[in-house]
């Protein structure tokens, strides 16, 4: 394969590259298993799938994607580096990616450092996380660090790999919540600072203060009054009609005249989903959402911009009338086009004036 390759080639037969390496692993399955061991398969692509006369389109992506799922059923973990900012490619197979189960799709360390931030802004991404999660050999909680935030019990985890390793009994659980905090306070004295590429400095692994607002008891009323903007609604306490409830989530109170911010309208987008919001019907399509942490877009100073675009790439990619599933009720549709047409226009107004 390697010797084939090349980065301007017309050609990017991945099914066929895949059921190659299917055929493979497929033969050392049992062996595999019975030993709890698995392959890692890392591709590298900058381009679209085509077959192996180099053309593309619905029945090729549809092919890669059954390869893929093949694939996913053995005892392997994939990795997916993609090699450009193409938008349009990354969507391709992040699509491939929401469907299987064992895969992770990677962008470039910038980018999936906020990726990262979105979720858990009280991480530093170091490089050295990054390299890790290319070679395949990063452990579970990882690879869901730019999927949804983590609880307090696996940021606890988290920390215990990334700085004792697992088995250690050191670091006080979070439920003493000071001891917590020192015991982390200790590790991180006792290590370097790492690059922070959203901050665009070097700060320590773990911003104790974020940690602090998102899980403590900071009573620190400028970073109380952040938050109060983007707490939790439950529309389902109040005797709103579904209207009421999309442009109460959209624009500010009390005339309901203005937008709310972009940061806002991103992190409070559940809000409008079930259970919260119970003039729509239930769809297991609103559970794909991944959750922005609620702290991600404060204090973030000149990474606001960043952060702001790939949430809005995030939304968008989630929001698109292409990925939504076909059997929308009435009230289901008028939810998502509520929340694309809304977003589009704060991001218009936000970003590309």
């Amino acid at each position: 394969i390697m010797t084939t390759a090349g980065p301007h080639l017309p050609k990017n037969p991945l099914a066929h590259q895949i059921r190659s390496v299917h055929r493979g692993i497929s033969k050392e399955e049992s062996r595999l298993s019975s030993q709890r061991k698995h392959v890692t398969f890392v591709i590298s692509t900058q381009g679209v799938p085509t077959d192996r006369h180099g053309k593309t389109g619905p029945a090729v992506l549809r092919d890669c994607e059954q390869a893929f799922s093949s694939l996913s059923k053995l005892p392997v973990k994939i990795v997916l580096r993609i090699c450009t900012d193409d938008s349009k490619v990354m969507d391709i197979y992040n699509l491939f990616d929401s469907k299987m189960n064992g895969c992770d799709v990677l962008d470039d360390y910038w980018a999936e450092s906020i990726e990262v931030y979105l979720h858990n802004p009280w991480l530093a991404y170091g490089i050295g996380i990054h390299r890790m999660r290319e070679a395949g050999l990063a452990w579970g909680l990882v690879d869901i660090l730019d999927e949804r935030p983590l609880s307090l019990h696996e940021i606890h985890r988290f920390c215990k790999s990334l700085f004792l390793g697992e088995d250690s009994h050191s670091l006080p659980q979070p439920r003493v919540w000071t001891d917590f905090m020192e015991g982390l306070k200790d590790l991180l004295d006792k290590e370097t600072e790492v690059w922070n590429p959203v901050l665009n400095k070097r700060t320590p692994w773990i911003n104790l203060s974020k940690l602090e607002d998102m899980y403590g008891t900071s009573q620190d009323k400028e970073r109380i009054q952040k938050r109060r903007a983007t707490v939790a609604k439950d529309y389902s306490r109040e005797n709103l009609s579904l209207i009421e409830i999309l442009q109460r989530w959209s624009h500010r109170p009390p005339s309901y005249q203005k937008l709310h911010p972009l940061d806002v309208l991103l992190v409070t987008i559940p809000d409008v989903f079930p259970p919260s919001n119970c003039e729509v019907e239930a769809h297991a399509y609103f559970f794909k959402w991944k959750q922005f942490s609620r702290d991600a877009f404060i204090d973030s100073g000149d990474g606001m911009r960043d952060l702001l675009k790939r949430g809005v790439r995030n939304a968008k990619f989630f929001l698109h009338p292409d990925k939504l599933p076909k059997d929308l009720t009435e009230n289901q549709t008028l939810v998502f086009k509520t929340l694309w047409d809304v977003i589009a226009e704060q991001e218009e107004a936000t970003l590309n004036n």
